[in-house]
């Protein structure tokens, strides 16, 4: 189907869903570091098991400094159909509105399992600053809707260093383990991980990281 199609289709499913309202927080995610000048990606988890939901929207405001990577974003594990697509429009600038309907109405249904990869990247800049998932809304296959409680969280600037795969200010042994782990299973992306400056992350990545 046609992009624009599906956009519609999805605008109009979202529209069709405002008939039975439920509020509860139902999305969640973490506060997380982020070195000026840096990548990295981070999960939003939909922690309960409503059956028959097929479609949702959210948006996310981001502080100044940080923008999405719209391009680097994806549905993850809970969305089973492998056909789904995700949409992100810019309503302005930091705040993006993000998309998707399951066209097969094949419902999110996996338990307290990851829903969205997303990723950032900070400017030279940027001093850190609060996030927030809102206006966030669920439709079944029945066209009725309910709606997500807003989660807002933190996102702190770290200075940067190389090999800080985690952001937390030191290099270490945990870096090394989640840098292995990302190159044979992969994973959530950060740029820290690019030890050796070469634009790509690869075992040579571990080595450059062991020996440092």
């Amino acid at each position: 189907m046609h992009k624009f199609c599906k956009t519609f289709v999805c605008a109009l499913l979202m529209s069709w869903g405002l008939v039975q309202g439920v509020s509860g927080k139902a999305v969640t995610t973490s506060s997380f570091n982020i070195a000026p000048g840096e990548t990295r990606e981070w999960h939003v988890y939909m922690n309960t098991v409503n059956s028959n939901l097929v479609s949702f929207q959210m948006d996310i405001t981001l502080p100044e400094g940080l923008t999405l990577n719209v391009d680097q974003c994806a549905l993850t594990s809970r969305v089973l159909d492998k056909d789904q697509e995700l949409f992100i429009g810019s309503i302005e600038k930091g705040h993006y509105r993000l998309v998707t309907t399951s066209f097969s109405f094949v419902p999110l249904t996996l338990p307290n399992a990851t829903l969205l990869k997303l990723s950032v990247t900070a400017d030279k800049d940027f001093k850190g600053g609060e996030c927030k998932l809102h206006d966030m809304i669920m439709v079944n296959s029945s066209a009725n809707s309910g709606f997500w409680g807003d989660e807002v969280f933190d996102v702190t600037s770290v200075p940067a260093k190389k090999g800080d795969v985690d952001f937390n200010e030191a290099v270490d042994v945990a870096d090394t383990m989640l840098l292995v782990d990302y190159t044979i299973n992969g994973g959530l992306y950060s740029s820290q991980m690019d030890v050796n400056g070469d634009g790509d992350v690869t075992i040579a990545d571990v080595s450059a990281l062991i020996d440092y």
